[in-house]
């Protein structure tokens, strides 16, 4: 007898009062009993369907691997999913991998094997893809006409901080003084320049409750339920219905690339009862101008940030933590001037726990900065250490090399002969009859796993090559010799950090940053034997206020340009160089 679980989703409130999942729930089981199939589950999900991993169908997905059940009943295709991509992944992915018997009460087995099945349940979902985004569209069309004509909003969340009654025209919005308090003190707590990952700290230690606690939302619904987030507060701060204006059809469409925002013009205001006063959210906006982003690709972030990209925190990779674990370029504003430094992404991830979090202090972005500089210039007087450096990294790198490419061209060997053998098992496919079900889905099945083991040697191939040290060229020493030449005949009497930024990626200089007795400490890296770096130490004639890093350009002697010959001999012996 078949082991069969019932399945039931809905997306909204709205459809609790049509179809709930008690009520799919009863008709699937009746279904179930009439074909004397033996229920072990009954799993609901309270879940967009154009969403593939959700929290009851993952335990789906897990009790059929554990072969607890071989068949899913579903009310109806909707139910199942409302995206034709989702639901190819379901058949590709779930459905044939385990061979799954699949049953809608609507209309009982689904044949997802052969072509005109497969092709019924693709075009079944193109016309539940299309009245979800239909039925979506229209009323979201219907809400901002009933605004335009005077009826607030009835339906849908309600923003945090109020209550609503009535229906209609007669709809109203009520503050809930519990949550208006937490509000106003958010904005004062900006207003007087304290950190928004501070306040979100402090609420989270309190245990004030979140909004999404607030409004009931499933835990499950919610990666960070519980925590008060940077997000969160940001969401807050920037939503001016606190100040008395709720501002409705900000987007067009409905989810995903579909949906952008409106030009202001287009936007409707609704009046709310205010908890923040104009001047307090003036004053917030102001101040969170001086909250500046940073960019990591291609962005303003080169304009001051010298080392953006290179600085690596050894502290979780002491860890075991998985990725590249680089130190995140940042920026806040401090009594009104601009404060740049280097912190570990990690530490800033409140809904982990104080030990998981990384411990890694923040570096300011100008000690960093000149410190890697004076060890670029003091390079600039020791030709044969260069050149020394330049030859052995070339014959070490290359020796490091050989054995990582050895099993790059393994793996990529195995690959193609993957890939060849998958060609033509799919070949073999389309040469059978169409009747030929069984054997369709055996070799389905083999493909599959082809798929997967493909997948699989891909990725290892792209960690092997992260691996890979770069290998100095001609090139890259002729960049550093031409910047070095310009520097000493004085033509270069203006450098900005793009320019310097050639020269450290010429010589591949990173740096690992770690703390010791809650200061950073910091090592080079570069062609040559790793060096560590003294953050303590400013070069003498250059700047030292916060804000001195430049935003376009470097002028004079700035930032130690041509650090004296005292200071310059110091890092010689330091490095080595001497």
């Amino acid at each position: 007898m078949s082991r069969a679980i019932l399945y039931a989703r809905v997306s909204s409130d709205e459809q609790n009062k049509g179809t709930s999942p008690d009520d799919q729930i009863r008709r699937e089981a009746e279904y179930a009993r009439i074909q004397g199939f033996t229920v072990v589950a009954e799993l609901r999900d309270d879940y967009t369907g154009y969403e593939f991993e959700r929290p009851g169908f993952d335990k789906v997905r897990e009790m059929i691997a554990k072969g607890q059940a071989d068949t899913l009943i579903c009310l109806s295709g909707d139910r199942l999913a409302r995206s034709v991509l989702v639901i190819g992944r379901m058949v590709s992915e779930f459905l044939r991998r385990y061979r799954v018997n699949l049953h809608f009460v609507s209309r009982g087995r689904i044949d997802y094997d052969s072509p005109e099945g497969e092709f019924i349940m693709l075009m079944e979902a193109v016309g539940n893809q299309y009245w979800g985004t239909k039925a979506k569209e229209v009323m979201k069309n219907g809400r901002r006409a009933m605004v335009q004509d005077g009826i607030k909003p009835g339906q849908g969340p309600t923003l945090y901080g109020y209550v609503k009654s009535g229906d209609r025209r007669e709809t109203r919005y009520e503050v809930v003084e519990a949550a208006a308090t937490i509000i106003r003190r958010i904005f004062n707590e900006v207003a007087d320049g304290k950190a928004i990952l501070a306040i979100a700290r402090d609420l989270t230690t309190e245990g004030v409750p979140t909004p999404s606690q607030s409004a009931q939302m499933q835990r499950d619904k919610c990666k960070d339920y519980g925590i008060w987030t940077p997000k969160i507060l940001h969401r807050i701060l920037k939503n001016e219905a606190y100040a008395g204006t709720l501002w409705l059809n900000r987007t067009t469409g409905t989810h995903g690339k579909d949906l952008y925002y409106n030009p202001r013009e287009k936007w409707v205001p609704v009046p709310m009862p205010t908890i923040i006063d104009r001047t307090l959210w003036d004053a917030v906006q102001t101040a969170m101008a001086g909250h500046i982003s940073v960019l990591r690709d291609g962005g303003a972030y080169r304009k001051t940030f010298l080392m953006a990209g290179l600085v690596r925190c050894a502290h979780c990779a002491d860890r075991g933590r998985p990725g590249q674990n680089i130190v995140t370029p940042s920026m806040r504003s401090s009594k009104g001037r601009p404060y740049g430094y280097y912190i570990c992404s990690k530490s800033l991830l409140t809904y982990l726990s104080k030990e998981e979090r990384c411990g890694l202090p923040s570096v300011p972005r100008d000690k960093l900065d000149r410190a890697v500089w004076r060890f670029v210039e003091a390079l600039y007087e020791n030709s044969d250490a260069i050149m020394t450096s330049f030859q052995e990294a070339q014959v070490q790198r290359r020796r490091d090399n050989a054995a990582i490419e050895e099993k790059i061209a393994g793996l990529e060997h195995t690959l193609s002969d993957q890939r060849a053998k998958q060609e033509n098992l799919w070949l073999e496919v389309a040469s059978l009859p169409k009747d030929a079900t069984t054997s369709k889905t055996a070799l389905h099945n083999v493909i599959h796993r082809l798929d997967e083991a493909i997948a699989e040697g891909v990725e290892k191939v792209m960690v092997l090559r992260s691996k890979l040290l770069p290998i100095p060229d001609e090139g890259a020493l002729t960049t550093f010799w031409q910047h070095r030449d310009k520097i000493r005949d004085g033509i270069r009497v203006s450098e900005t950090v793009e320019e310097r930024r050639v020269v450290i990626d010429a010589l591949n200089v990173t740096v690992s940053v770690h703390g010791v007795e809650g200061k950073p400490k910091a090592t080079l890296h570069w062609w040559g034997m790793d060096a560590p770096l003294s953050l303590d130490e400013e070069a003498q004639g250059g700047n030292q206020g916060t804000e001195s890093a430049p935003t376009s350009g470097i002028t004079g002697n700035e930032g130690g340009r041509y650090p004296l010959s005292a200071d310059k001999k110091a890092y010689q012996v330091s490095y080595g160089l001497a």
